[in-house]
């Protein structure tokens, strides 16, 4: 009896472990598919069509990088789409 429960632990154990490894696997096949499909291809496409996401370049002729703020009064309908 001691060896049968001996045998059902091993067992368990080791179809644990290889769930997790199963899981771990999935998880990195899936994740590299999201990365390349998703933030790849935006990238390429990005790049093909000229499109800069943040102006990280420093410009000599620029002595601040700040942007000004529009501050005073603002129409109602300009909080609807701020962007």
């Amino acid at each position: 009896m001691a060896k049968m429960l001996l045998l059902f632990k091993g067992l368990y154990e080791g179809f644990g472990k290889f769930g997790k490894f199963i899981s771990s696997l999935i998880n990195f096949v899936l994740l590299f598919v999201v990365f390349i499909v998703g933030i790849g291809l935006v990238s390429v496409i990005a790049k093909i069509a000229g499109k800069k996401f943040l102006d990280m370049g420093k410009s000599k002729k620029k002595s601040t990088y700040w942007e000004n703020s529009i501050i005073g009064e603002r129409n109602r309908e300009d909080f609807y789409r701020p962007f």
